[in-house]
């Protein structure tokens, strides 16, 4: 009886703790209904409720000044996934919100200068601009922002016997290589980022010819700065620029005909640049629709042009030559005079050149003859296969997986390739929802240049881990966390064939799953003998140990191997010194 007992009082106490659950989940659920209920004008009132206690947090921050909206737009986006009302009223009302935060971040940041006139702070603002820097005149400058200066002030700057110069309040900041903090309030107050000055120059392209932080320029594209010819001349020819900041700049859709301006211009000026990463600017261009086979004036192809260069230059016309190749330049082009780049190597007796042109001839028609004998699954294996069999002079394997996608793309994928990049993107998301299914179709989509971000399934079968293979070998985008996540899941599934190109191709052998387990602990714990072979080949470290799983805490490979009784797991681990 008192066990009895006592089980009744354990189902009576957990009833109770269910009914105090179901309780705590319903209140929410209720306040929620009533809100959803209130009137539009309430509904707004109370989001700008929300915003003016985020301004009056940031207020009580060292530097909120600075950055007195900071996390109301966070605030409003998690506000719109109320339902679609509270989305639709985010957007009907977002001036009116925005207007009201500026009216409140007056008062509490500006205060002193609620009483003073359009002009006064105006002058205030210009007078600061042309001073010494000091923390007191930045902290100044934020204030005269908040409370109403105009941003877009057209500043005459007397700097040269009398010359004046025409400026305005951002494009001083960024000269001035300081108040960096005040760039996104003038921004936000509506700060014209295609103002020009007097020499023509915008606030972008006072960023790349001062080599300022680059920072900045992101946060000009994102306020949609436009990039004129000038501008992307400075951005391409500027040796401190980094190629990730010029890739940023071409995305802003950037036309054909600029780019191949651009491109015959750098390909031609490249034996006068000494900065190391112009071949990867000139493949950029070429990545972002230069015409490879473009002519210029005198009708030479893109391909004869490093022939001009000096022999100090020998390896530079050696190197763009490979890679206009690479891209699929034509080898066939001919110059004003009738001749192929052949010809004129065979002229100037350039053993050198021929040997280089007739490899890569060869490595086009192997590739070419896999790759129409075969469906788009074998002659991606077989490509790769090829690829990693065959070692050549003149091209290494990222130059073979370039030619090799070329081809590829050209042979599968000549609709897809008609798409825009975002289209691309968009509908290879769309495919993968049910990538059993759509799996040919996801191969095209990534060869004609889409990418997405793995980390978003949650699930990595095997279609998918081959889709791995398929986007490292057409494009190296991957992070290292994304790589991680196909290592486990090829380990998890035995994949071991995978599980080597992964490892090949740099993913992190000492990663942890979801129980704090490295490779090599999964391998053991599947007791597969073959796929913990290849982990110890490949410098696993076996005396790491797992965490989290309380059962398996602090276990090493050895005690695991010993306590689920593989002796042939353990007789390996001791060969390599394995220890408990």
């Amino acid at each position: 009886m008192p066990i009895l007992s006592m089980e009744q009082n354990c189902h009576k106490r957990k009833r109770i703790e269910e009914s105090e659950d179901i309780e705590r989940n319903i209140e929410p659920r209720l306040e929620l209904s009533e809100l959803l209920e209130l009137p539009a004008e309430i509904k707004v009132n109370i989001l700008f409720q929300g915003i003016l206690s985020i301004i009056q947090h940031n207020a009580s921050k060292k530097d909120g000044i600075f950055k007195p909206f900071d996390g109301i737009k966070e605030f409003l986006d998690a506000s719109s996934l109320i339902n679609k009302e509270f989305a639709a009223l985010k957007r009907e009302s977002k001036d009116t919100l925005l207007n009201g935060a500026k009216k409140v971040a007056k008062q509490i940041f500006a205060s002193g200068f609620l009483n003073s006139a359009q002009e006064e702070l105006d002058n205030q603002l210009k007078e600061i601009l042309e001073s010494e820097y000091s923390q007191e005149n930045e902290i100044k400058l934020a204030q005269l922002i908040i409370a109403g200066a105009n941003v877009n002030l057209n500043i005459i700057l007397d700097i040269n016997e009398g010359k004046n110069h025409k400026t305005c309040p951002l494009i001083e900041i960024i000269k001035s290589d300081h108040y960096y903090c005040l760039i996104d309030l003038l921004i936000l107050y509506g700060a014209d980022v295609n103002f020009k000055d007097t020499d023509d120059y915008t606030a972008i392209r006072h960023v790349i010819e001062l080599e300022r932080d680059e920072t900045i320029i992101e946060k000009l594209i994102e306020s949609k700065a436009e990039i004129n010819d000038d501008t992307l001349e400075s951005a391409i020819f500027k040796e401190s620029l980094s190629v990730d900041t010029l890739e940023r700049i071409l995305e802003t859709e950037i036309s054909n005909d600029r780019i191949n301006k651009m491109f015959i211009k750098l390909l031609k000026e490249a034996i006068e640049i000494e900065e190391d990463n112009y071949l990867e600017k000139l493949e950029l261009l070429i990545e972002y629709g230069a015409d490879i086979d473009i002519k210029d004036e005198e009708d030479t192809p893109s391909l004869h042009i490093p022939l001009w260069f000096s022999n100090e230059f020998e390896y530079r016309k050696e190197d763009i030559i490979k890679l206009l190749l690479k891209y699929g330049a034509n080898i066939d082009a001919r110059d004003n005079v009738n001749l192929t780049i052949r010809d004129i190597a065979l002229e100037n007796n350039d053993t050198d050149l021929i040997d280089l042109l007739d490899e890569y001839i060869k490595i086009e028609e192997h590739l070419n003859h896999i790759i129409q004998c075969n469906d788009i699954l074998a002659a991606l294996i077989n490509s790769y296969q090829f690829i990693n069999s065959y070692k050549f002079n003149n091209f290494n394997k990222e130059s073979l997986i370039k030619i090799a996608k070329r081809l590829m793309k050209l042979h599968f994928a000549q609709e897809e390739s008609k798409l825009t990049k975002l289209q691309l993107n968009q509908e290879l998301n769309k495919q993968l929802e049910d990538y059993t299914n759509n799996y040919v179709q996801i191969i095209k989509l990534v060869l004609a240049g889409a990418k997405s971000n793995i980390l978003n399934l949650t699930i990595i079968p095997k279609c998918l881990s081959d889709y791995y293979l398929l986007t490292y070998y057409y494009g190296n985008y991957f992070t290292a966390q994304e790589k991680i996540c196909f290592l486990i899941s090829a380990v998890k599934r035995g994949d071991r064939d995978m599980t080597k190109i992964l490892l090949d191709n740099g993913a992190d052998i000492e990663c942890r799953d979801a129980y704090d387990r490295t490779p090599l602990l999964m391998a053991i714990d599947q007791c597969d003998i073959d796929l913990v072979k290849l982990l110890l080949e490949n410098k696993a470290n076996y005396n790491a140990s797992q965490g989290r799983k309380r059962s398996d805490r602090g276990q090493t490979a050895l005690m695991k191997a010993y306590n689920l009784k593989r002796k042939d797991i353990v007789r390996l681990l001791l060969d390599y010194k394995a220890s408990f």
